[in-house]
């Protein structure tokens, strides 16, 4: 009986210290500028999909520049906004060195390379910036997270500019 109510115990405490260890803090630091990374529902649950997986590799992105942006949950607690608004594949005219890839067979025409381009838009209070990557990744998982990754630079670049703005702005 004993045994039982120390191993009870045990995992109380246990318990306790996971839920410690794992809470965050409830209030960021007050420098930081507060941002909420989305994407709308459209028709084609394909679409959706992707897009949201931009969004994800957005904000896996932009949570990594800790000394100038938090990723908030909400939408009214946010400084600022950015929507997956389109993802979309080009064929450029002319691709050099491109062979065959692994799985694919090495005779005839490869199939044309698609470039990969990704386009948001970052609200602060009405106003808004429309941003496409620069880069010209090719479409795989690897070239749609390159074209996030050059957005996040474009968005972080933005908010350091506009910092003070933002920050002065907040909560009126």
């Amino acid at each position: 009986m004993i045994a039982i109510m120390q191993r009870s115990r045990l995992l109380a405490w246990l318990l306790v210290l996971a839920l410690v260890s794992q809470a965050k803090p409830s209030t960021p630091d007050p420098k930081l500028i507060r941002v909420y990374v989305f994407t709308e529902a459209s028709d084609d649950a394909a679409e959706t999909a992707a897009r949201r997986e931009s969004v994800k590799d957005l904000s896996t992105g932009l949570a990594g520049k800790k000394k100038t942006v938090v990723i908030v949950d909400d939408e009214d607690r946010a400084d600022v906004a950015i929507e997956v608004i389109e993802r979309t594949r080009t064929v450029p005219r002319v691709v050099f060195g491109l062979a065959a890839r692994p799985g694919q067979p090495s005779s005839g025409v490869p199939p044309p390379a698609r470039v990969v381009h990704l386009k948001v838009t970052l609200t602060h209070r009405g106003e808004s910036v429309e941003l496409k990557n620069k880069n010209s990744p090719l479409e795989s998982a690897g070239g749609w997270k390159s074209s996030a990754d050059d957005i996040v630079k474009q968005c972080e670049r933005w908010i350091v500019e506009n910092h003070a703005l933002v920050l002065a702005n907040r909560g009126k």
